[in-house]
């Protein structure tokens, strides 16, 4: 429950600080601090004066009041205000505080933001439901990065019936998209449902719309549909309207639906162009997401060639912008990640431990990369409880149950494989095609060579050729290096031996030509063994 509404319920009552934390924060981020920080949002949005106490009053060594009293004639909700306050006004602040907030990514407090406005509507004699609506939205947004899925989903569920009663087209899809969101990446039929749900928004939206619908619709199209040349036709018929329309911000997002599509695909050459002309098309936005979005798929993209010069000189390039379009933990990954192929373990540990890791992308990252350090360094051992912990706070998905069940056999736990997937082996088609389908891939190869799984050495076969399809010279060296890599760890298993060391051999060279320092010494063991 929000902060705000707690001490509503509770009016005249003191409200340990303890239990707000606990309500409003896991226990792993939730500190006085940050209370503190939120009481004092509150109160200049109510215009109280933290001496005078009249609204919020600070308990010594307990926790906060709200003393004056709240309307059970509107079901303990409404809020008095300071005496000449407009309410109108402090609405509309709210709402642009609270997307001020989100824009700098402080979701815990841009969510209060929201919600003061939400009760504040409620309050008029006749409440405006768009805004309501639109709020939810909001919340639900805020409460998704910061808080998790299942807090997020109630918010949108709220914002689908508000949106289906005004007939929104644009805010219903919204709402879908965002129980969408709360959903992933479960693969039950309640996601499926929603899944078709969102094709049918995707298709009442009408054609020119503007902005919002484009937008929307290019994201619809990627979070529902399989990546193939019919979708990416779709895309393209976006971008082209947006561009039509003048519309930069959605031809924007239309470019990174298409760059997540090549990426997918293997298509690092087009995924180069992309993010460039991405890069570009935003130098000028206000948007600070879509400005950060330019520069870090661009230098992610480099780095995946191993044009390191190039991925220095748009580091650099990123690191002079104004401070409100950079975000220090886009940085900090990425020299995590250039440590870390150089070999210099401790500095990339270092760097990926620094991510504040707020958001659930961000969580997942830091975790991929820190478990990726360790396990170069012969130290899986010691990421085991964290692994463990993360597995359980995402709900054992198969893409974190994959890693943790890795890392067991890797520590000599041999059953944990057939404990946790059985006679019949790993199923592909329960992992999502997102952010996380490459790095599992390379999981599930090792796994089959570890645990010597034909069925499944002989499934992913074709999911991994396009990573190795290359020649010595290719551009995308680090990408193919570690598809021949794993492609060389799956004929093994399979009993094609010279296939094996021919793979093996080609993907020693490409990584000794970037000097990917891990990569060569884990592939020279490998033939080692051979």
């Amino acid at each position: 429950m929000d902060i705000l509404l707690h001490l509503a319920k509770h009016s005249g009552e003191v409200v340990e600080a303890n239990d707000l934390i606990d309500r409003n924060w896991s226990a792993d981020r939730g500190t006085e601090n940050a209370l503190y920080k939120i009481m004092a949002e509150l109160r200049r949005a109510f215009r109280d004066n933290d001496r005078q106490n009249r609204i919020f009053k600070t308990v010594s060594k307990r926790g906060y009041m709200l003393t004056l009293p709240v309307s059970e004639s509107s079901q303990t909700r409404a809020m008095p205000l300071a005496r000449g306050t407009d309410p109108a006004l402090v609405l509309e602040r709210s709402m642009l505080d609270g997307q001020a907030r989100m824009d700098n990514r402080d979701y815990m407090l841009a969510q209060q933001h929201f919600a003061v406005a939400l009760e504040l509507n409620r309050q008029q004699s006749l409440p405006d439901s768009t805004l309501e609506c639109e709020a939810h939205l909001r919340i639900g947004r805020c409460v998704l990065l910061e808080q998790g899925r299942e807090l997020a989903r109630p918010h949108y569920e709220t914002a689908r019936e508000l949106a289906l009663a005004l007939q929104d087209h644009t805010r219903h899809a919204r709402a879908l998209l965002g129980i969408s969101g709360s959903l992933q990446p479960l693969l039950d039929k309640q996601a499926l449902d929603m899944r078709h749900q969102l094709q049918l928004a995707f298709l009442s939206l009408p054609k020119q719309q503007g902005l919002l619908g484009n937008l929307l619709r290019s994201r619809i199209v990627t979070y529902t549909r399989p990546v193939n040349e019919d979708l990416l036709t779709e895309i393209d018929a976006i971008v082209s309207e947006a561009r039509q329309l003048d519309d930069t911000d959605t031809t924007a997002h239309g470019l990174i639906a298409q760059h997540e599509c090549w990426r997918l695909l293997c298509r690092p050459e087009d995924q180069l162009k992309l993010s460039a002309e991405l890069r570009s098309l935003t130098r000028d936005s206000e948007d600070r997401d879509l400005v950060s979005n330019g520069y870090v798929r661009s230098i992610a993209d480099h780095l995946q060639v191993a044009d390191t010069s190039k991925v220095a000189s748009l580091l650099d390039e990123f690191k002079q912008l104004e401070p409100r379009f950079v975000f220090q933990d886009d940085i900090n990954r990425i020299e995590a990640n250039l440590a870390m192929m150089a070999g210099r373990f401790d500095e990339a540990e270092r760097l990926a431990m620094s991510v504040s890791a707020r958001e659930p992308g961000y969580r997942l990252q830091q975790f991929l990369q820190l478990l990726m350090i360790r396990r170069f360094q012969g130290r899986g051992e010691e990421v085991l409880p964290l692994l463990e912990s993360v597995a359980a706070s995402y709900g054992n998905v198969p893409e974190i149950l994959v890693q943790l069940t890795l890392l067991y056999v890797e520590c000599g736990q041999a059953s944990a494989y057939r404990d946790t997937y059985g006679e019949q082996g790993i199923d592909l088609t329960v992992f999502n095609r997102d952010i996380s389908w490459i790095p599992t891939l390379a999981a599930l190869a090792e796994l089959a060579y570890l645990v010597r799984d034909k069925p499944l050495a002989e499934a992913l076969l074709p999911e991994l050729t396009p990573f190795a399809a290359s020649h010595l010279n290719h551009p995308s060296a680090c990408y193919f290096g570690a598809g021949c890599y794993f492609i060389g760890l799956l004929y093994d298993v399979l009993g094609k031996t010279n296939e094996c060391t021919e793979a093996l051999r080609k993907a020693l060279k490409l990584h000794t030509d970037i000097g990917c320092v891990p990569m060569v010494a884990r592939t020279k063991e490998r033939l080692a063994i051979k």
